[in-house]
């Protein structure tokens, strides 16, 4: 993944965004999720006429959105004594 900037100002959250990204391109192809994504976002853009909301409305970025705050696997729960 590449990010602009120093590496230190990623945050834990941006970066597991970009790896549930990695995870759709692991399930679909990287050619086939690029032809989905810009499809989706193109189809959007006609129908919202706005940026951000034909963005916001990929299912792929509603996906990593809805997921980002996810707890990976074997972390402790912070409930548990």
């Amino acid at each position: 993944m590449l990010f602009k900037g120093d590496e230190s100002d990623v945050s834990p959250t941006l970066l597991r965004h970009e790896f549930i990204h990695q995870e759709q391109i692991d399930r679909h192809g990287i050619a086939r999720f690029y032809l989905i994504y810009l499809r989706d976002y193109l189809s959007n853009l006609w129908r919202l006429r706005d940026h951000d909301a034909a963005y916001r409305n990929i299912p792929f970025e509603r996906e990593a959105f809805a997921r980002e705050n996810e707890r990976e696997a074997g972390q402790d729960d912070d409930r548990r004594l």
